[in-house]
């Protein structure tokens, strides 16, 4: 999501296969949803109505459209409960997890994030400020929850960052 202002807020992180558009089916609306891509990827484009075509004849591609939907919004339900009820700490803990599940390598004692993301990038998956950011990341660094290796972070203490996620939930 972009806001006037310039600021920008993931809603989801989409995994490889994923589809994303739906609500560009509806004609008489304005298309509410943007992506960035983190990573190299290679991304199919279909064209409204060919979509439509095929929907008409199969509708089954309907019902499957509307349980993607329904997982998605239990996502970004789950995501804003998050936002509103927990800490900084908490968001960022379980954004790193989240991360780790789709990006992550076992490597060095720890796993590996493979992708290169900064500070504003994940104080604003956060809605948190980069300093906050920054200081819970030296935090975590001093007390060997992560370490920094070529721009990438290598999670060492997946544990902590669980425990993070849950004190949250107090």
């Amino acid at each position: 999501m972009n806001s006037h202002l310039g600021h920008q807020f993931a809603l989801t992180d989409l995994e490889a296969n994923y589809w994303l558009g739906e609500a560009s089916l509806i004609a008489d609306q304005a298309r509410i949803q943007e992506a960035q891509l983190q990573t190299d990827a290679d991304v199919l484009s279909i064209p409204r109505g060919a979509m439509l075509e095929v929907a008409e004849r199969y509708p089954l591609l309907y019902r499957n459209l509307f349980y993607e939907n329904l997982r998605r919004s239990r996502q970004i339900y789950e995501l804003m409960a998050a936002m509103v009820f927990y800490p900084l700490r908490a968001r960022l803990a379980g954004r790193l997890l989240d991360l780790m599940t789709d990006y992550g390598i076992s490597r060095d004692g720890g796993v590996l994030l493979d992708v290169q993301l900064t500070q504003n990038d994940f104080a604003r998956l956060c809605l948190g400020s980069r300093q906050r950011v920054n200081k819970i990341f030296r935090e975590w660094t001093e007390q060997g929850v992560l370490r920094m290796h070529r721009d990438k972070y290598i999670l060492l203490d997946l544990r902590a960052l669980e425990h993070e996620v849950s004190a949250g939930d107090n």
